[in-house]
């Protein structure tokens, strides 16, 4: 929107100054234009929040213009997969002096939660 300036009289100009243009060319009055400048602000929030969701979202879902209903499938296909517990390997237990107690192999847990199809990130030292 745009202010309007009149050309004319100077009476007029300080009335006209509080009317707004609307994109069919008529004029709205000042009270009016705060309902539309109150409905701007809320799709602007809304604007926000839907590009939240859209931060959640592989970049595969969001080119490919995915439906609600494929990213509830997707949701669904997480959970499922996280649901399921990952076998880890044999226990060993270990008693040198220094150390005791019951321990795993670090590669072998790693190959495990890797085959059921999770990433694992490593610190190797």
């Amino acid at each position: 929107m745009k202010r309007f300036t009149p050309d004319c009289s100077m009476h007029m100009s300080h009335e006209m100054a509080f009317m707004r243009e609307t994109p069919d060319g008529a004029y709205m009055e000042y009270q009016d234009h705060l309902a539309v400048k109150t409905q701007r602000d809320n799709l602007a929030a809304r604007v926000t929040e839907l590009e939240l969701v859209l931060q959640g979202l592989p970049q595969v879902a969001v080119d490919g213009g995915w439906t609600a209903k494929g990213i509830s499938d997707y949701a669904r296909l997480l959970e499922d997969r996280l649901a399921v517990p990952v076998r880890l390997p044999t226990v060993y237990l270990v008693s040198d002096g220094k150390l005791s107690g019951k321990m795993i192999k670090a590669d072998e847990a790693v190959e495990a939660i890797q085959a059921a199809g999770f990433t694992v990130v490593r610190d190797d030292q």
